[in-house]
C-alpha cells in the first residue's frame, strides 16, 4: 500500500468515514435523508420500505425530513438492511433502523407518513 493511501485509510478510520459491510447489513456513520422516505448513503439513493411521506416542498414534507435528520443527528446507531430490490425510480429498497427502531414504523406511528405498498 502506498504511503498516501495508507494515510487516507488512517484518517478515514479516525474520522469515521468508512462504511462497514457484514453479510447483507451496512452500518453507516455518514448518512443523510433528502426527505422523509428517501435517504442517501455514499451518493446512492435509498427508498424506505413500507412508508410514503409527503413530497417536498410541502410543509408536511419538511417536517418529516427534519424529524428524520434530527433523529439521525442524535442517534447512537444506524443500520440499513437492503432488500435486494429497486423501486420505480431505481432506488434501492431498504429498511433503516435508528437506535434499533424501524424508521418506517416510527414515521407512520408519529403521523409523518402513511403505509405504502413496498413492504413484504
Amino acid at each position: 500500500m502506498t504511503k498516501d493511501l495508507w494515510m487516507y485509510v488512517v484518517l478515514c478510520c479516525a474520522f469515521g468515514y468508512f462504511t462497514w459491510h457484514f453479510n447483507n447489513y451496512v452500518f453507516a456513520d455518514d448518512f443523510y435523508c433528502y426527505d422523509g422516505d428517501t435517504c442517501y448513503l455514499n451518493n446512492e439513493p435509498l427508498r424506505l420500505l413500507g412508508v410514503d411521506t409527503p413530497e417536498l416542498p410541502s410543509q408536511e414534507g419538511y417536517l418529516a425530513k427534519y424529524f428524520v435528520n434530527d433523529w439521525l443527528a442524535t442517534a447512537d446507531s444506524v443500520e440499513i438492511v437492503f432488500s435486494g430490490r429497486r423501486g420505480y425510480y431505481g432506488r434501492q429498497l431498504v429498511d433503516i433502523y435508528i437506535d434499533g427502531q424501524n424508521l418506517s414504523d416510527v414515521l407512520i406511528e408519529r403521523g409523518y407518513g402513511k403505509v405504502y405498498g413496498y413492504r413484504e
